[in-house]
């Protein structure tokens, strides 16, 4: 929907499942009678999705790109694989945004992907938590990083570090606003012109200073007679792995700092349940101690084979998050919904930056009283 809304030039939908009493509460456009008349989600989103801009075409695949069979050179793969690359009419999609599919087909469609230069978006929902990972390539060019004017701050003053290295610190008690490896410009430098008009990447050292590297002889330090620092906003090239290395080291983005570990925690129940499903044929059932014994096994099975720092498991949130795994959050599909059609955005725009790689988010918190009283009803 988001994308159709956004103009994108055309979609292709793919899905073949059947519409379900469980889409009802997580799927804009499935309705009951499209249960009853047994359409697929795909079908049932079709003319609704076309009518929200008659500009984006939108087409309905049959097939389904998640039948790819291993290794990617299997002849089949040619027909599978066909609406995403036709080698006859030399056309292929900018991006494949993937959900509710096994993680073995998902690296392989991210490999393949990989070798036509198609970005790819993985996301999906279990219970209260969700995740997305993105892989736009070795090399992805981002043009514009935001939409924040270029920062600017006076100089207070410029000190030597050493010989290679010199401090530049904001007059009075402002802050700059930079990152590591933000470039800056020097202006109206008095009695320093050989600073002036010269670009150089910085180094944050607090929130009021920053560090740049230079090698200036015969010149007197400390500086104070005044300046002005622009900020310079260049293309960043950004490097992605494929999913399969960063199943093992997976690069993380924290959305609750107050629990910086929780994605490496949220990361290992994933692959937990992705091994529980390729074991079973389903997720854990709801409340169900002898599930929660297998899938406990399982985990600390996975942990031990991880192969970097130890992660500190909380049982008492892992089993809670299985226990809901089969179902679906309709605020937590949109948001995931949202932030997919985003990073698409993104991928096809070349413009602001993308999540690198994995973002995982739990709202379990929302619903502790809801655990609690369920768990009470159960025991009673």
């Amino acid at each position: 929907k988001n994308l159709v809304l956004a103009g994108v030039g055309e979609l292709i939908i793919q899905d073949r499942s059947l519409c379900s009493k469980q889409d009802l509460g997580t799927q804009f456009y499935v309705d009951e009678y499209s249960v009853k008349g047994s359409k697929t989600r795909a079908e049932a989103s079709l003319d609704r999705l076309t009518a929200l801009n008659p500009y984006v075409r939108i087409t309905l695949e049959t097939g389904a790109v998640t039948d790819i069979r291993c290794p990617l050179s299997e002849p089949a793969n040619k027909n599978i694989l066909k609406p995403l690359v036709d080698e006859g009419s030399s056309t292929k999609v900018d991006c494949l945004i993937l959900t509710q599919c096994s993680l073995q087909k998902a690296t392989l469609l991210d490999l393949f992907c990989r070798a036509y230069d198609i970005k790819f978006i993985y996301t999906d929902i279990y219970g209260t938590f969700g995740n997305l990972f993105c892989d736009f390539g070795s090399d992805f060019t981002v043009l514009t990083q935001d939409d924040e004017p270029c920062r600017e701050f006076f100089i207070g003053k410029i000190e030597k570090i050493n010989d290679e290295e010199l401090l530049i610190t904001v007059l009075g008690d402002r802050r700059h606003h930079l990152e590591n490896n933000d470039v800056i410009r020097f202006t109206e430098l008095n009695n320093l012109p050989v600073l002036n008009e010269r670009e150089f990447p910085i180094r944050v050292k607090s929130p009021s200073e920053l560090i740049i590297k230079t090698s200036i002889k015969d010149i007197q330090f400390p500086y104070s007679d005044g300046g002005i620092v622009l900020q310079v906003k260049k293309p960043q090239v950004y490097t992605f792995e494929t999913m399969l290395e960063q199943l093992k080291s997976p690069k993380l983005m924290c959305v609750d700092f107050s629990e910086p570990e929780e994605g490496n925690l949220l990361h290992l129940t994933y692959l937990t349940l992705m091994r529980f499903n390729v074991e079973t044929g389903r997720y854990p059932k709801p409340w169900d101690e002898n599930d929660w014994n297998l899938f406990r096994d399982q985990l600390f099975t996975l942990h031990k084979l991880q192969m970097g720092n130890p992660i500190k498991i909380n049982e008492s949130l892992v089993k809670r998050l299985t226990f809901a795994s089969q179902g679906q959050l309709a605020p937590l599909s949109a948001v995931f919904g949202g932030i997919a059609a985003q990073e698409a955005m993104k991928a096809i725009t070349f413009t602001f930056t993308p999540i690198n790689q994995w973002l995982f988010v739990n709202s379990l918190c929302r619903f502790n009283s809801m655990y609690r009283c369920v768990k009470s009803s159960k025991n009673s």
